[in-house]
């Protein structure tokens, strides 16, 4: 018993020591990490250095997580003074108002509280490409006035209109022109065209053309023309598109004279689109009708427009059309040289 009794003094300085070890543990820092990644860890705090933070938690036990990796820290009970660690390794800033201390490393730590963190931008969806539009006008008129010598007005207009969906287009083209000179009828003449094409391949397309119109001047009181044909893009650059076609043309003319006209002819076009500059586009067009009965007859038509956008929808546009004909009606002249200045508005 004696020897018993002598070793009771360090029984109850080790259960004292133990008693104060768990009370130590009981009473250390309750905290919160935020992860980077967006994770939340709890738990008891049991040491901290300049380069990680270790806690243990009921769950997982003793965790040590990289400073590195650590958002910011919410305590539930004000930290332990460092025990005076360099002040250029410390990355904990002050704790803020709300007991929230951000303990992420560089220039960018923040001390928002958890409450107060920003919700992450919404990313946006990137907008889908703005579709090509399938159809196209475009309207130009024109006055000529001039008094002097001799008077003379001319009025004058065309309306050019395109659709284009996938492999299939097409092209309505119509047009007039009224003058006189002197109290004369100088000019008289109407027409207009459809034209649908129909991609083959990438750079052959088939096309079909039908047109119609008279032209009181040259004695031509209805003509109509039909034919259909096949077409090649040969060359397609940002500022030259150049295309030629040929197919199969039928005319037929009912004349003032009392005489008609019909003719077979191939049809060979040539279709260029230059854009010189920014303010200054050109396009020509010709188109060569030999006749298949009579090679040493044909008809050439030529169209030329200079056009110079002023405005986002508008242009300046000189237009010179040339029409030849080896078989014209009886006292008209072979050739029709036409130039005029129009206004043009594209929608």
């Amino acid at each position: 018993m004696q020897r018993i009794h002598s070793r009771s003094p360090i029984v109850i300085l080790l259960l004292c020591a133990w008693w104060c070890l768990g009370l130590a543990v009981t009473r250390a820092d309750e905290v919160v990490l935020h992860l980077k990644n967006g994770d939340r860890l709890s738990g008891s705090l049991i040491s901290e250095s300049p380069n990680d933070v270790t806690i243990t938690s009921g769950a997982l036990g003793k965790l040590t997580i990289p400073r590195s990796e650590i958002e910011r820290r919410d305590s539930k009970t004000p930290p332990p003074a460092p025990s005076s660690p360099p002040a250029a390794n410390l990355a904990a800033s002050p704790a803020s108002p709300g007991g929230s201390t951000n303990i992420a490393s560089g220039p960018k730590a923040s001390a928002t509280p958890a409450s107060a963190a920003a919700p992450p931008p919404a990313v946006k969806k990137p907008a889908p490409p703005a579709r090509p539009k399938a159809w196209n006008t475009d309207i130009q008129v024109g006055l000529n006035l001039r008094y002097g010598a001799k008077d003379q007005q001319d009025y004058y207009g065309t309306l050019k209109t395109t659709y284009a969906h996938d492999r299939f287009r097409g092209a309505l083209d119509y047009s007039f022109t009224r003058g006189r000179t002197e109290g004369i009828l100088s000019a008289n003449r109407m027409g207009g065209s459809i034209k649908p094409e129909y991609d083959i391949t990438k750079r052959t397309y088939a096309y079909s053309l039908f047109g119609a119109g008279y032209d009181e001047v040259r004695k031509i009181d209805f003509q109509y023309d039909l034919g259909p044909g096949m077409g090649m893009q040969v060359l397609t650059r940002t500022n030259l598109s150049l295309k030629v076609e040929l197919g199969f043309n039928y005319q037929e003319q009912y004349r003032s004279d009392q005489t008609d006209d019909k003719t077979y002819s191939a049809r060979i076009a040539e279709i260029v689109s230059w854009k010189l500059w920014d303010k200054l586009i050109v396009d020509a067009k010709c188109e060569l009708f030999p006749n298949l009965e009579s090679p040493s007859d044909y008809r050439i038509r030529v169209e030329s427009t200079v056009r110079y956008p002023f405005l986002k929808n508008m242009s300046l546009n000189l237009v010179v059309i040339d029409l030849y004909d080896t078989l014209p009606p009886r006292g008209v002249s072979n050739n029709d040289l036409q130039i005029r200045s129009t206004v043009g508005l594209k929608f």
